[in-house]
């Protein structure tokens, strides 16, 4: 059975803004989430991201969940670096080719975020583009992105 419903934490949800949330649904929906996981049978993916680690839950019917944990040290270099890219997207009067450069290095971290994801997740997803969403998804969990316009454009 194919992943139904991919959600967050609870308790990462209730210390949310409405606007986070809002952003968190609309990645959720860009996620294939049948695809996720096409050599597990698990109908619910329940993501919590903290200080320690990205925990994924799998649940597999009345079942205790799977659980796979990456390190939060293991994304945080390609999460400070995406994040220094995209508030500088965000810098007033930049040049049209400075942010033609910045927007291709936004891209170049993104594909290392989902290479990341897959050296880490080997049985996340079959696709690179997958797994980009994937990472988009986990820089939105790691920081507040629902103030930074240029977070989630071109991806």
């Amino acid at each position: 059975m194919p992943v139904e419903v991919i959600v967050v934490d609870e308790s990462l949800w209730e210390r949310a803004n409405e606007a986070r949330r809002r952003e968190w649904r609309l990645l959720i929906l860009d996620i294939p989430a049948s695809e996720l996981w096409p050599n597990r049978s698990c109908s619910k993916m329940v993501v919590h991201f903290d200080d320690a680690d990205l925990e994924i839950r799998l649940h597999i019917g009345g079942e205790a969940p799977e659980i796979i944990t990456v390190p939060r040290a293991t994304l945080q270099s390609l999460l400070d670096e995406y994040i220094s890219v995209i508030h500088r997207l965000e810098e007033d009067g930049l040049h049209a080719a400075r942010a033609e450069a910045l927007d291709m290095a936004k891209r170049v971290v993104h594909d290392d975020g989902a290479r990341k994801l897959a050296a880490a997740i080997p049985e996340l997803g079959k696709t690179h583009d997958l797994r980009r969403k994937v990472f988009s998804f986990v820089v939105s969990l790691a920081v507040d992105t629902s103030k930074m316009a240029g977070a989630h454009r071109h991806l």
